[in-house]
């Protein structure tokens, strides 16, 4: 299991997990940078979620493969968001919340399949 929460002004992360039954959460706050993250997943039965929030620029790339994931990434942010997901395998659950102003309503997350 991997958590992250950080507030920052500027914020990378470079993840790469292989195996199954693992969870990745992140939530990210940045003000006026950027927050990137970039997750290379392989295996089944993962489970990712993903929160970038606030004023700086939200830019997420997301690899799996494997079967039976569930991915779940919001982003809310008044500059450029980028999500990227790419996924090979078979039963996988994707969920993309994206604003570009506001805060993430009823924010949701990924549930195990």
């Amino acid at each position: 299991m991997i958590i992250q929460n950080v507030n920052s002004t500027q914020f990378t992360s470079n993840t790469s997990i292989t195996g199954n039954n693992n969870q990745v959460t992140a939530n990210t706050t940045t003000t006026g940078a950027l927050s990137s993250i970039d997750n290379t997943i392989t295996g089944g039965n993962n489970v990712i979620n993903i929160q970038q929030a606030d004023t700086g620029k939200q830019n997420l790339v997301l690899t799996t493969n494997g079967d039976f994931n569930s991915i779940t990434t919001q982003q809310q942010g008044s500059n450029n968001n980028t999500i990227n997901v790419n996924t090979d395998g078979n039963n996988n659950t994707i969920t993309v919340r994206s604003t570009n102003s506001g805060s993430i309503n009823n924010p949701m997350t990924a549930i195990a399949r």
